[in-house]
C-alpha cells in the first residue's frame, strides 16, 4: 500500500509541476528529451536556461522525492 501511495503522489506531483512550467515558460523533461535525438545531448542541455537547468536537476527531482518520503512517513 506505501509504494501504491508514494506512487499515486509522485504521479499526480509530477503532472503539476510539469503544467505549472509549461506555463513559466520552463523547460519540462518531455521537452528535454525530445530535443535529445535531433540535437544531442550536449547542445540539448548547453541551450538549457538556469532556471531550466535548476528545475529539471535540482527542484523536480527533490519535489518527487520529498512527496515520497512524506507519503512513505505517513504510512509507517
Amino acid at each position: 500500500m506505501k509504494a501504491f501511495a508514494a506512487g499515486w503522489g509522485i504521479l499526480v506531483l509530477a503532472v503539476i509541476l510539469n503544467l505549472a512550467a509549461s506555463r513559466m515558460g520552463i523547460v519540462t523533461w518531455y521537452e528535454y528529451l525530445q530535443e535529445i535525438p535531433s540535437a544531442g545531448l550536449a547542445s540539448a542541455t548547453m541551450r538549457l536556461k538556469i532556471i531550466d537547468f535548476a528545475f529539471l536537476f535540482l527542484f523536480y527531482p527533490f519535489s518527487l522525492g520529498f512527496v515520497a518520503v512524506l507519503i512513505a512517513k505517513h504510512f509507517s
